[in-house]
C-alpha cells in the first residue's frame, strides 16, 4: 500500500492535472524505452482523469537498468532499484467517454509485439516496474523490420500449444511515449521506497527526455538469437503468459523513424556501437560522445545525423487484444 506522502504526492498530481494551464506553461516530456519491456494498461473506472500504465521489465542475467538523461555517464549510473517507480507530474491523454485514445494505448499500437489473448499480468517477474498515466501517444523511436517467417507460439500449463501468430512487419525496437508537464512542477521518476529520483534533460525546459534502459550493454548477447528468444519469454511470463519466439530464417533490417519535434534522433538511440562498430562491451559516456576524438561515424550521429542501435532483444511488448 502507498504511504501517506505518496497519496499526498499522487493528490498534487490530480489537482494539477485538473487546473487550467494556458499555453506558455505547458512544455513537452518524452519518456523513451529502450530494451525488453512490457507495457499494459490498468483500467480506473473511478478515476476520472487517467487509467494507469504500467511498464515492467523482466530481469535477465546480464542486463543492466538504468534511466536519466540523454548523455548520462551510463557506465557509473546506478541501477534501478526492484520496486515499484512512479512518474510524477506528467499528464498524458485525459479520458474521453471513459476510455483512452487509441495513439496512448499500448493494447492498440500496431508497432508493438502485442499479446494474442487477454492478459494476466504477473509483477513478481518484473525486474523494472514504472507505473505511470497514460502517455498522449506513444511512438516508434527505432523499428526493425523482418519477413513474416518470425512466429509467436503461447503455450497451456502443460507445455500444449494453444495459439500462433506472426509479430507486426516492423515492431518497434525503441518507444517514445510523450508528455506534458506544466512548467510550475518538473516531471521527474521517484522511488516511493527509496525516495531516489531520475530526473530528464534536455536542449531546453521546453523539451524534456527521460531514457529507460533495461538491456545488455554486450553486443554479443544482444546479437545472440538465444538470448534474445529467452528474454522474450522472460517478458511474456510478466504479461501472465507461457510464449516463445521463433525468428526461422528472418533476415532483420534497421529503418527508421522520425523522431517528434524536439527529440533528436540520436537522443533515441543510446547504443551506438552497431552504427560505429566499435564492439565495445559498454555503453558510450559523455566524455567518448564529445572527445575531440569524436569518430566520423559518431561526429555525425552527433550533429542530427541518422543511424540506428541496438535496441536490446526482441523489442517492447503490450498487453491485451
Amino acid at each position: 500500500m502507498p504511504d501517506e506522502n505518496d497519496l499526498k504526492a499522487f493528490e498534487k498530481d490530480d489537482e494539477i492535472a485538473d487546473r487550467l494551464h494556458d499555453w506558455s506553461q505547458t512544455r513537452t516530456l518524452y519518456l523513451i524505452l529502450q530494451g525488453e519491456f512490457c507495457l499494459y494498461t490498468e483500467k480506473c473506472p473511478d478515476h476520472p482523469i487517467s487509467d494507469i500504465l504500467h511498464i515492467a521489465a523482466p530481469e535477465i542475467p546480464g542486463h543492466q537498468y538504468k534511466a536519466g538523461p540523454w548523455l548520462t555517464d551510463w557506465r557509473n549510473q546506478r541501477q534501478l532499484p526492484p520496486c515499484e517507480l512512479k512518474l510524477r507530474h506528467a499528464f498524458g491523454d485525459r479520458k474521453y467517454g471513459g476510455e483512452h485514445s487509441h495513439r496512448s494505448t499500448p493494447e492498440w499500437n500496431d508497432d508493438i509485439i502485442t499479446s494474442p489473448g487477454m492478459t494476466t499480468p504477473d509483477l513478481s517477474n518484473a525486474r523494472v516496474h514504472i507505473a505511470t498515466r497514460m502517455p498522449l501517444a506513444i511512438l516508434p523511436g527505432a523499428m526493425e523490420h523482418a519477413s513474416d517467417t518470425v512466429t509467436i507460439e503461447l503455450f497451456d500449463s502443460s507445455g500444449k500449444v494453444i495459439g500462433t501468430k506472426y509479430v507486426p512487419p516492423n515492431p518497434a525496437q525503441i518507444l517514445i511515449l510523450v508528455y506534458k508537464w506544466y512548467s510550475e512542477a518538473r516531471p521527474y521518476l521517484w522511488s516511493p521506497d527509496t525516495r531516489d529520483a531520475w530526473h530528464p534533460g534536455g536542449p531546453s525546459e521546453d523539451f524534456l527526455s527521460l531514457h529507460a534502459y533495461a538491456s545488455s550493454p554486450s553486443i554479443e548477447e544482444e546479437d545472440d538469437p538465444q538470448h534474445a528468444r529467452e528474454a522474450f519469454t522472460a517478458a511474456a511470463k510478466i504479461l501472465g503468459e507461457i510464449a516463445s519466439i521463433d525468428f526461422g530464417d528472418a533476415k532483420f533490417n534497421a529503418l527508421p523513424a522520425e523522431p517528434p519535434a524536439g527529440l533528436a534522433w540520436a537522443q533515441v538511440n543510446l547504443t551506438f556501437a552497431h552504427v560505429l562498430e566499435l564492439h565495445q562491451t559498454n555503453l558510450l559516456t559523455l566524455d567518448d560522445w564529445m572527445s575531440p576524438n569524436c569518430p566520423p561515424a559518431l561526429l555525425t550521429t552527433r550533429e542530427g545525423g541518422l543511424g540506428s542501435g541496438s535496441s536490446g532483444n526482441c523489442g517492447p511488448q503490450g498487453g491485451g487484444h
